[in-house]
Formats: structure tokens, C-alpha cells, sequence
């Protein structure tokens, strides 16, 4: 309830500037942040476990987003950094695709993902997205 409340804030205070700030530099900026700059961590943080490329992609596009950007845009503000206008309306440019991008996205991906899943571990049960978080390689190194 908080996290809707904090888009519906956001929404109404910040889109309009945003976007009549925004340039082609900045939506550019923005389709990047939402594709190579948030796909490519998770594939790091992925090496080891075994996890599938569709599980990976599906991690590095719908995974955690969004209220974390709006949070660090607003300590950027109040701490007054340089460019405070131009970060401002990158971040909020950002998390306006990111809205519109994954709210459009998310009932053919989810969907999709979960059919390859389905079908995938009828195949095979014992692949990592079956299992416990914890069974993961890279989480079970870092516990012993």
C-alpha cells in the first residue's frame, strides 16, 4: 500500500516537470537504464547458480525497481549536489519508462516465463529455479 502510495505521490508531483525537462540525451539515458545498466548486474550476481537465461532475463527486467530510484534521487536533492535539476529529471524520466515499460510488460512476461518454467521443470525438477534459495551455488558459498 505504501509502495502505490509512493508511485501516486511521485506520479503527481514529479512526471509533468520530468517530462517537460526531458531530451533526447536523457530518454536515451533512460531506455539504457532500463535494458544494459539493470540487466547487466543481475547477470553478475547470477554467474554460478545455474539459473537459466530466461530466468536471468526475467530477474534483470522485473526485478526489484523503481521506489529504490525515487529514494536516492531525493537524497541527491536534499543534499544539494551539482546538477541537481538534471539528475532530478533523469531519474524521474527513468522511473517513468520503468513504469510504463514493466506495468505494460508485466502480464505477457510473467506469463511467458511462467509457461518456460512450467515446461522446464516437467523436463527436468531438480533445475536451480526449483529449488530453495538457499541450494543456489553462489548463496551457498557465501553461507559456508
Amino acid at each position: 500500500m505504501f509502495t502505490t502510495a509512493s508511485f501516486l505521490f511521485f506520479g503527481a508531483i514529479y512526471v509533468g516537470p520530468a517530462l517537460g525537462g526531458m531530451t533526447w540525451a536523457i530518454a536515451v539515458y533512460a531506455l539504457l537504464s532500463l535494458t544494459l545498466v539493470r540487466s547487466a548486474p543481475v547477470r553478475v550476481a547470477s554467474l554460478g547458480t545455474g539459473l537459466a537465461r530466461p530466468t536471468v532475463a526475467y530477474l534483470g527486467w522485473f526485478g526489484p525497481r523503481g521506489l529504490a530510484s525515487i529514494v536516492f534521487a531525493d537524497l541527491i536533492v536534499a543534499h544539494a549536489l551539482p546538477q541537481v535539476t538534471l539528475i532530478r529529471t533523469i531519474v524521474n524520466v527513468t522511473v517513468v519508462a520503468s513504469v510504463l515499460a514493466h506495468g505494460a510488460s508485466a502480464r505477457v512476461g510473467s506469463d511467458r516465463y511462467a509457461d518456460w518454467f512450467e515446461r522446464r521443470v516437467e523436463a527436468d525438477p531438480a533445475i536451480p529455479e526449483a529449488g530453495k534459495v538457499g541450494h543456489l551455488a553462489a548463496r551457498h558459498r557465501i553461507h559456508h
